[in-house]
């Protein structure tokens, strides 16, 4: 059986490569046939659209798991329904959450619902992978985060998360300052082993748990943000009445045929 698979590239611009995802319409495959094909494709995340009457019900998979939310294949999704289907307002539901998609030309703006962060106190064995250069610590529901001194320490951070077993939690942000006037601020996301993603190339879903952070340091609610990773990319960010707004560039890479 072959499947039809879009590659886009999601928050890329005319310098950076942005984070590339799988979009897929689901013909009514099982769980196992969806991780099979995500597994195939290699993205850190492959969405599966369905339509329903009002809306598309929208799944992520990474190459080892189903995950609840994925800002980049969700804007993907939105710039493919858009090509296809001429689709300039799109309204996905993501298991519980509404995630609400404007298209303009290769722009596309996603709502993601707010999510609260909680200031702690790192574990011993958290605290060993953020190091020296970590200067502040809070949590989110899915998410460690970690503040950097600098911007350098960001790019420069190399401790393994990907191999720890035994955490509550599979996503680790970092994020710090800009030294450019560019950009607001920088983050770099990091998965176990049980997310399937070492370091994700640009994150949309990370901005709502570290939005309230950079709002209150900076004083500010309409930032560009800059993730460091090696592919790079670079979204804008401010709150909006429903949620969070991210917004980006969106471009096609490729179509292409999986036999599963």
């Amino acid at each position: 059986m072959k499947i039809e698979i879009f590659e886009y590239n999601s928050f890329c611009t005319n310098t950076f490569k942005g984070n590339p995802a799988g979009v897929c319409i689901d013909a009514g495959f099982s769980k196992e046939e969806k991780q099979k094909i995500a597994f195939k494709n290699g993205f850190s995340e492959t969405a599966f659209l369905k339509e329903e009457d009002k809306y598309f019900k929208i799944s992520f998979y990474t190459p080892t798991s189903e995950i609840d939310l994925c800002g980049h294949a969700t804007v993907a999704s939105a710039s493919h329904l858009s090509r296809e289907m001429g689709r300039k307002e799109i309204t996905f539901q993501a298991n519980q959450d509404f995630l609400y998609c404007n298209v303009d030309e290769e722009n596309v703006s996603l709502i993601l619902p707010k999510q609260e962060i909680i200031k702690k106190e790192p574990s011993q064995k958290i605290l060993k992978i953020l190091g020296n250069s970590c200067i502040d610590y809070y949590e989110s529901e899915i998410h460690f985060i970690g503040i950097i001194d600098s911007f350098k320490n960001l790019l420069e951070w190399n401790n393994d998360f990907y191999n720890q077993d035994d955490l509550c939690k599979d996503q680790l942000i970092l994020t710090s300052s800009s030294v450019s006037r560019d950009y607001d601020y920088a983050l770099r996301m990091f998965g176990t082993k049980n997310l399937g993603v070492i370091e994700d190339p640009v994150t949309g879903s990370a901005q709502p748990p570290i939005f309230s952070y950079w709002s209150e340091e900076l004083k500010k609610e309409n930032f560009c943000v800059y993730q460091a990773s090696e592919r790079g990319g670079l979204m804008q960010v401010k709150r909006d009445i429903r949620g969070i707004d991210v917004n980006g560039k969106v471009k096609l890479v490729k179509q292409f045929y999986q036999e599963i």
